[in-house]
């Protein structure tokens, strides 16, 4: 398994992770703060490779 950041890399291959991140100037950052809430969708897209869709979804710790 190799990890890769996508913004310098060659090709993927079976088996890499996808790792993202939050720039600056997202949620805390922001005035008045924004955050996810419950039934928000998260849509994570790489081109050749598909759409990943996550709901939001509320759980108590």
């Amino acid at each position: 398994m190799r990890y890769v950041m996508v913004e310098h890399a060659g090709q993927e291959r079976p088996g890499d992770l996808l790792l993202t991140g939050t720039p600056a100037g997202i949620g805390n950052a922001r005035e008045p703060q924004v955050f996810l809430q419950e039934g928000d969708v998260v849509v994570t897209r790489a081109d050749k490779i598909g759409e990943l869709r996550n709901t939001v979804v509320r759980q108590v710790l």
